[in-house]
C-alpha cells in the first residue's frame, strides 16, 4: 500500500471474508464461540445472491419454509424464523434489514460494508497475516489482522490473493465419492441467473411473446417447404395413402433416400439455416448425428453443400443393410463425412450425445468458428414436422370418405428411437381424432416390454435384424413421453434418465403408467415379418419393406387381442421395399431369389410389383465409393476433430 494513503488498523481473532449467507453465518457461529470477528463485504447490503440486489430466495431443504417435513437447521434456520416472523410477504427489503440487525446485534462481531479487500499479507509459510482493503463509503484504507481467515467470497479471492492453489469447476463423481457430481471434472462455472415470478391471477392471462422470441414469418415457412418438397419427391402427392388388405398405408418414402425420414430432413437444413440467419449466428453448423441406417442417407443428402454447414454421420458398419451403406459411402457434397464405427447403432449414439454435452470440445469448436446441432428424431426441428404425417393421412381419409367428420381412427408406428409415434401422440393432444397408438417392435423389444410392466430395461441382448432402423435399446425420445407421464416434473425425469445411464433400467410408477393407456405395444419376430410381407403380397400384391411388415404384423396382433376390426387404420410406411431388396425377396420365396445379386433382385422387385426403380437405387448402381472412414467407438472425438481441423 502506498505511504501516502492515511490507514487504519484492526485485530481480530477471525476474519471473514464475504456478506453472503455462508459468510453470515461463519461469522455469527465464531462470535457466538466467543471469537473476536470481522465481516467484510465488498456491498452496501448483506446476503450476497439472496439480497435484494439480486434476490435469490434460500431454498435448501425447506424452500422457504414451504416443505413441512424438511427444514433447514442451526443459524440459516433461525434467521429464516426471524425473517418469517417480520416479513411475511417476503419484501427483499425488509430481508436485507433482517440480515443487517441479526448480524449488528450479535456480541463480539463487527461489520465492515462497501469494503473491497485489495491485497493481503503473508506471514510465515502459507499462513495469512493480514488483509487490505477499502471502504468506499468513508474512503477509508483498512489494514485488517487475524489468527483465522474464511473466504466466503463465492470465487475464492482470499485464495487467488494468498496465492493458494485453486481450481475452478466441478470435480469428478469418483474424486471425492460425491454421488451427484458430473462423470467426468470439468471447468464449468455457473453462469448467468434469471429470476421469475409467477403470480396466480385466478383466470387465464394473454401470452405476450417478449421482444428477443424469434418467429419464423409466414413467407419464410413458405419458402422452406417450397425448397424442401419439390422435384427430390418421385410422386406429387409427396406422401400417397394407399390401401391393402383393409388398412390405410401412409407411404412415407418417396423422397431421396427412400426412407420416412426424407419428409422431415428435407426441411430441416431450411428451417435451420433461417433460424441461424434470424439469431444472427456467425459460427459454422456442424450436423452430427448417429444412424442405424436411414437417418443418415437423409441428413447427408438433405444438408449436402448447403451453405454454412457440415455433416458427420456415424453409422454401425455391420449393422446397417448393403443398400444403406451404399447410399451413404456414395454421397456427394464437400462438406459431407462419413464413418462405419466398429460397434452397434447404440454405442454410435451415446458417443454423438457425449460430444454433444462436452463442454471442453464446444469451447474447441467455437475457437474455431463451429458450433454443433443434430439430425437425429431428438432434433425439434425434425420432430415437430411429423406430427403433419397424421394430420394429413386424417384428412386424405375424411376426404375420400373413407372416415366419417370427429370419427377415431388408429395409428401404428415401426419404431425403435420413439420419435414417429410420440409426433403421432403430439397430434391426438393437439386434437387428431386418434383411439390407439399402436407401438410396433422388431425382436430388440424394449418398448414393447416397457408398455407391457412400464419398466424400461436396456440390459439384453442386441439383435440384428432384418429392420435395422429399429435395432435400437435406447430409445431417445421415449424421454419426452417420461417427461409427460411424470406431470412435466424435469427433476424427476432426471431420475429415471440417470437410472438408465447408470444401472440399464427404469420403472415408472402404477399412474405414470395409467397415463400410457393410449399405447397398444407389441413386436414381431424375424419369422413374423417374413410372413407379413409374404401374406400380403401373395393377397394383395402389394410389396412392404421389412420396417413396415413389422408394424403390419403387429397390427394384426391388436386386431386379435382387442378384436377391433372396425376403426380405420394408419400404418405409417416407413422405407421402400427397394432399400430391403434382399430380406423382402427372400421373405417372398427364398428358394427362387436367395442366389441373385442385390442389384439383380432389385430388378426383379421392380418386375413383380410393378414399380419403377427409385431414381435413389438407379444412382448408386456404379456410384464411386466417396467416405471409407473407420473408427472404434472411443476414437469418434478425435475423427471429428480431424474433419474440423482442430
Amino acid at each position: 500500500m502506498s505511504e501516502k494513503k492515511k490507514v487504519k488498523n484492526a485485530e481480530y481473532d477471525v476474519v471473514v471474508i464475504g456478506g453472503g449467507m455462508s459468510g453470515i453465518c461463519a461469522a455469527l457461529a465464531a462470535a457466538r464461540h466467543g471469537a473476536r470477528t470481522a465481516l467484510v463485504h465488498d456491498r452496501h447490503v448483506l446476503g450476497g445472491n439472496a439480497s435484494s440486489e439480486i434476490r435469490m430466495h434460500i431454498c435448501g431443504a425447506s424452500e422457504n419454509l414451504a416443505k413441512p417435513d424438511l427444514e433447514e437447521s442451526g443459524i440459516l434456520h433461525e434467521i429464516m424464523l426471524d425473517n418469517k416472523s417480520r416479513n411475511d410477504y417476503y419484501n427483499f427489503s425488509i430481508w436485507d434489514m433482517v440480515l443487517f440487525s441479526t448480524v449488528k446485534r450479535q456480541k463480539n462481531l463487527t461489520v465492515y460494508l462497501s469494503t473491497a479487500m485489495e491485497s493481503c499479507e503473508m506471514g510465515e509459510g502459507s499462513t495469512i497475516r493480514s488483509i487490505d482493503a477499502y471502504q468506499l463509503t468513508t474512503e477509508t484504507h483498512w489494514k485488517i489482522s487475524g489468527k483465522v481467515f474464511i473466504d466466503c467470497t463465492g470465487n475464492a479471492t482470499l485464495g487467488y490473493y494468498a496465492e493458494a492453489e485453486f481450481r475452478t469447476g466441478s470435480e469428478g463423481r469418483d474424486e471425492f465419492g460425491e454421488p451427484d457430481a458430473p462423470g467426468q471434472p470439468n471447468k464449468e462455472r455457473m453462469g448467468n441467473t434469471l429470476l421469475f415470478k409467477a403470480v396466480d391471477r385466478g383466470h387465464p392471462v394473454a401470452f405476450k411473446k417478449p421482444d428477443f422470441a424469434r418467429t419464423f414469418t409466414e413467407e419464410e415457412l413458405k419458402s422452406c417447404i417450397d425448397k424442401a418438397y419439390d422435384s427430390k419427391f418421385d410422386t406429387d402427392e409427396i406422401a400417397p395413402l394407399v390401401e391393402a388388405d383393409g388398412a390405410y398405408y401412409l407411404e412415407l418414402f418417396h423422397g431421396a433416400t427412400i426412407a420416412f425420414k426424407d419428409m422431415a430432413l428435407s426441411i430441416l437444413p431450411h428451417l435451420l439455416t433461417t433460424a441461424a440467419k434470424k439469431n444472427q449466428v456467425n459460427n459454422e453448423i456442424v450436423i452430427l448425428t448417429a444412424t442405424s441406417g436411414d437417418t443418415g442417407k437423409a441428413a447427408l443428402a438433405g444438408f449436402a453443400d448447403v451453405e454454412g454447414t457440415k455433416i458427420v454421420v456415424f453409422y454401425p458398419k455391420d449393422g446397417v443393410s448393403p443398400i444403406q451403406k451404399q447410399q451413404m459411402v456414395t454421397q456427394k457434397g464437400d462438406n459431407t463425412y462419413v464413418v462405419g464405427i466398429n460397434g452397434n447403432f447404440d454405442q454410435a449414439q451415446t458417443g454423438v450425445k457425449k460430444m454433444f454435452s462436452d463442454k471442453e470440445l464446444a469451447k474447441e469448436l467455437d475457437a474455431a468458428g463451429y458450433q454443433f446441432s443434430s439430425a437425429n428424431s431428438i432434433n425439434i426441428g425434425r420432430f415437430i414436422p411429423q406430427i403433419t404425417y397424421y394430420v394429413y393421412a386424417y384428412a386424405k381419409l375424411y376426404a375420400n370418405g373413407k372416415i366419417a367428420k370427429d370419427e377415431k381412427i388408429n395409428i401404428v408406428v415401426p419404431t425403435g428411437n420413439f420419435g414417429n409415434i410420440l409426433s403421432a401422440f403430439y397430434a391426438k393432444n393437439m386434437g387428431l381424432p386418434v383411439a390407439k397408438l399402436i407401438c410396433a417392435s422388431n425382436e430388440n423389444k424394449v418398448l414393447y416390454d416397457f408398455f407391457e410392466t412400464g419398466k424400461y430395461d436396456k440390459n439384453r441382448e442386441f439383435i440384428l435384424t432384418s429392420s435395422p432402423s429399429m435395432d435400437i435399446l435406447i430409445s431417445s425420445n421415449l424421454e419426452r413421453l417420461i417427461y409427460w407421464a411424470a406431470g412435466n416434473d424435469a427433476k424427476k425425469n432426471v431420475e429415471f434418465m440417470t437410472a438408465l445411464t447408470k444401472e440399464g433400467v427404469y420403472e415408472i410408477t402404477p399412474q405414470m403408467q395409467e397415463k400410457l393407456k393410449d399405447f397398444y405395444g407389441n413386436y414381431a419376430s424375424e419369422e413374423e415379418t417374413a410372413e407379413a410381407i409374404r401374406t400380403l403380397y401373395e393377397k394383395t400384391g402389394y410389396i412392404l419393406d421389412t420396417h413396415t411388415a413389422v408394424a403390419a404384423s403387429v397390427y394384426g396382433k391388436y386386431k386379435a387381442e382387442t378384436k377391433d376390426e372396425q376403426t380405420a387404420t394408419v400404418i405409417a410406411s416407413t422405407a421402400s421395399p427397394f432399400k430391403f431388396s434382399r430380406s423382402v425377396m427372400d421373405a417372398i420365396d427364398k428358394e427362387k431369389y436367395d442366389s441373385m445379386t442385390d442389384f439383380e433382385l432389385v430388378d426383379e422387385l421392380s418386375r413383380i410389383g410393378h414399380v419403377a426403380v427409385p431414381k435413389a437405387i438407379e444412382e448408386i448402381r456404379t456410384a464411386p465409393i466417396l467416405h471409407d472412414t473407420q473408427c472404434d467407438v472411443d476414437k469418434m472425438k478425435d475423427t471429428v476433430k480431424s474433419f474440423l481441423g482442430i
